[in-house]
């Protein structure tokens, strides 16, 4: 026994050494939580002794990065492809208004390091794919979305600014080959005209190696009350016609609502489940006409539609669950944050997760599952019952066996109160179990950040015509990918950014957020 625990000790050690924790979990097997890694190349905080200016390769302006996804190949797990909305462009004169672009970010030594880029087609991009693109004269790109097919390619979905004066915006998927080497082009899915703004889109590649493999599924929410939905059978070189799923001009109980995100799941035989969070308005703007004191006081809820033709067509819409959201509205000392759903499945069973706000306790992760296709749906369970701190924006991923949930966590936040915004210290967390319906997790959740952050700086830079530069932002979502044992969670961090000191040039650290990974290997 006496050895056993010195050689025990000694791999904890050594692990420790690598900046690995040790996690016990289920009796004999164990959670191996890497280190940090920053996916952003930088020069972490120096002057930038090449002048001020973009490079696709490398931020030395030390510039921000919020709101990433992150996809891992099936063909090869070694190699994992991740994106965010990128701010190194900044500096350019041809940002008008909307000084973002899409990074685009790829490890081929299993999340150790990362090679940086830019989707082609950014402002004062001359080369041929830029100037092939669909992108091209584009004013700016967000909100990234990315997924592998079976044979190795990569999708990689976000929204295009291209008309500022006349609000004219769309939807765009480029495709990398050669697990995501090379740049193969990009389609345009959608262009939206004045007043039918594009937002939080979502994606699902059909992996199944069924008859609908490589089937790639979108979703958007457009204008502020609508669910569109296309579908490629090609492998992205064209997708169908938009079809609207949902207009919920009311919500259940006839108050004035909007469509709000979405989030896929995908079934063994061409099922496709969409799900979205029906909105409130009169929670965003009680002051409204329509918002008498009855619409104030209806909860909102999750939304489904499903398709069992492969996305050709939807049935009618049903509520999942009502929610009561923790929305935290932007401040100078607060974040933005809304309620989102995120989905999985497991071949079998449909996961759906999301925050939301306990009387006296805060936000809470809850999951629920169906085990018949989304006709019945377990009362929603919590899936880290800590005493303190908030819960928020749930990523949701099944492999291996496992249901995988990471989100950001205020625990560690002595200022915590349930009531409160989340302001002075937030961390990642994650937790897993094993897959099955009705879901049971474990109580225990484990921190996955090595350093707590301050989520209420406001690290915009030179762009005060940029709204969000005036407030705090961390984007609206983390993202979360895994194949077989291992895991990888991304997600917005502001560790390096530098607030002892004004900054006189961008260089110097005051706006360095940054995306950072770890990947957790269960064993």
């Amino acid at each position: 026994m006496r050895r056993s625990i010195i050689w025990l000790r000694l791999v904890l050690l050594t692990l420790s050494g690598l900046g690995l924790a040790v996690l016990t979990l289920y009796g004999s097997s164990s959670l191996l939580i890497g280190p940090n890694v920053k996916v952003i190349r930088d020069n972490n905080n120096r002057p930038c002794l090449n002048g001020i200016g973009p490079r696709p390769n490398f931020d030395c302006d030390n510039l921000p990065q919020n709101e990433p996804s992150i996809a891992v190949d099936p063909s090869n797990p070694n190699i994992l492809a991740a994106g965010a909305n990128d701010y190194r462009l900044e500096l350019l004169k041809q940002f008008s208004y909307f000084p973002i672009w899409m990074g685009y970010y790829r490890s081929t030594d299993d999340g150790r390091s990362w090679s940086n880029s830019f989707i082609p087609g950014y402002p004062g991009d001359i080369s041929p794919a830029g100037r092939a693109s669909p992108l091209h004269d584009t004013l700016g790109m967000s909100d990234p979305v990315l997924a592998f097919d079976r044979r190795g390619t990569l999708f990689y979905a976000g929204l295009a600014l291209f008309d500022l004066d006349n609000d004219q915006n769309g939807l765009v998927v480029a495709r990398y080959t050669d697990h995501g080497a090379t740049y193969a082009g990009a389609t345009l899915v959608v262009r939206q005209p004045a007043g039918l703004f594009t937002d939080k889109p979502c994606m699902a590649i059909d992996n199944s190696g069924g008859l609908n493999d490589g089937n790639i599924y979108l979703g958007w929410t457009r204008g502020s009350d609508v669910v569109s939905f296309s579908r490629s059978a090609d492998h992205g070189r064209s997708f169908s016609s938009p079809q609207v799923i949902n207009t919920p001009r009311t919500g259940p109980r006839r108050f004035p609502a909007i469509a709000f995100s979405c989030t896929i799941a995908l079934g063994p035989s061409g099922q496709v489940f969409l799900f979205w969070r029906a909105f409130n308005l009169c929670h965003f703007n009680p002051k409204s006409s329509t918002c008498q004191a009855p619409s104030l006081d209806q909860p909102e809820s999750i939304n489904m539609a499903v398709s069992h033709d492969a996305g050709r067509s939807f049935g009618p819409v049903s509520t999942v669950e009502q929610i009561h959201p923790f929305d935290q509205l932007v401040s100078t000392l607060a974040f933005r944050h809304w309620t989102f759903p995120s989905a999985a499945s497991d071949g079998r069973n449909v996961y759906l997760a999301w925050e939301d706000w306990l009387p006296g306790r805060g936000s809470r992760v809850l999951i629920s599952c169906s085990a018949n296709g989304g006709q019945d749906w377990q009362s929603p369970i919590v899936v880290s019952p800590w005493p303190t701190g908030h819960q928020l924006m749930p990523t949701l991923a099944v492999s291996d066996g496992l249901i995988k949930v990471a989100w950001y966590d205020s625990r560690n936040d002595p200022g915590f109160s349930p009531s409160s915004p989340v302001i002075n210290r937030l961390d990642v967390y994650y937790a897993q179990a094993p897959v099955g319906c009705p879901v049971h997790f474990p109580a225990s959740a484990w921190r996955v950040t090595q350093q707590t952050f301050r989520p209420d700086l406001r690290i915009f830079p030179v762009s005060t015509r940029f709204p969000a530069s005036r407030h705090p932002f961390i984007g609206d979502y983390i993202g979360i990918a895994s194949a077989g044992a291992e895991t990888h969670v991304i997600w917005t961090d502001n560790r390096d950014v530098v607030t002892s000191k004004p900054c006189s040039s961008p260089d110097q650290g005051c706006f360095n957020q940054n995306i950072y990974t770890a990947t957790i290997r269960s064993r």
